[in-house]
């Protein structure tokens, strides 16, 4: 029997923003930074970042279905596959499906708002704990299969903000995509007009790459999926503390690694949500 939450709208309208007061005025503001990497801000705990709410839109555990027997087979161990090599009465067996050791299928989603009061900047961001249909689980109650499949959760499909400032410019870059302005050809639908995405060369190596810069809004505004996909990027490929060789030879390393997880205010968040 499938454990289930309904799903909630994909476009559904987050709670409303707790009240923020503007940003004070003071002798430094000129030199305060002009602009921001949006990944570089989520990503950086000396900011004060705070949830808003977080979401739960989906969670399900399933003991239904079959998988064929190579799906098996394949989750085997190098040695035991040496051993017990795909030939003969396993060869057999290549197709057929197998009730007795299915795993749980287990698939859950959500949402979760983060927002910066100095900025008044909010975001949201989908979360799931596979980008699979379902994640594929060996053990013996729902409660321990939701908890397993958690444990390495992604960020997923579209991002929303909602920013009431004019500056400083927050950016996200996209150094896969291209201009087509000229003609507008392979330009997406929701990158080719919108005027707040611009190209610009980095100093390093000249290249151009994409730049989409948060517009000022009272409301949630969707960002871009190629430019959605690239934050995604961005926040998981940075997501932990790079370490010294030392510390890397340091026994005690696997206890660090909480410590050195940039994002795990809202690991625990979410976590505390969907268990």
């Amino acid at each position: 029997m499938a454990n289930s939450l309904s799903n909630h709208p994909d476009n559904q309208t987050a709670n409303p923003m707790p009240t923020i007061n503007p940003i004070p005025t003071n002798s430094t503001a000129e030199t305060e930074p002009q602009a921001f990497e949006l990944a570089e801000l989520i990503l950086d705990n000396n900011q004060p970042w705070k949830v808003h709410n977080c979401k739960l839109l989906k969670r399900e555990c399933s003991h239904q279905g079959t998988l064929p027997f190579i799906y098996h087979y394949d989750k085997l161990a190098d040695h035991l596959k040496h051993e017990h090599p795909l030939k003969g009465q396993l060869l057999a067996n290549f197709n057929a499906t197998d009730s007795i050791t299915n795993p749980k299928f287990v698939k859950i989603t959500g949402a979760i708002v983060i927002y910066h009061e100095p900025l008044q900047l909010a975001v949201r961001l989908h979360w799931s704990n596979t980008s699979k249909s379902a994640d594929e689980i060996y053990c013996d109650t729902d409660a321990e299969a939701i908890k397993l499949s958690m444990e390495n959760w992604l960020f997923i499909g579209r991002i929303d903000t909602l920013y009431k400032q004019n500056k400083p410019k927050l950016l996200v870059y996209d150094d896969e995509w291209q201009d087509f302005s000229n003609n507008g050809v392979g330009a997406t639908s929701d990158t080719k007009n919108a005027e707040n995405v611009a190209t610009e060369s980095t100093t390093d190596n000249k290249t151009a790459h994409g730049q989409y810069m948060l517009a000022n809004s009272d409301g949630y505004q969707p960002m871009p999926h190629n430019f959605s996909v690239s934050l995604i990027a961005q926040l998981h490929d940075n997501q932990y503390v790079q370490e010294s060789l030392d510390d890397k030879l340091d026994s005690k390393l696997d206890n660090k690694l909480e410590n050195n997880n940039k994002l795990a205010w809202i690991d625990k968040v979410i976590k505390e949500r969907v268990l």
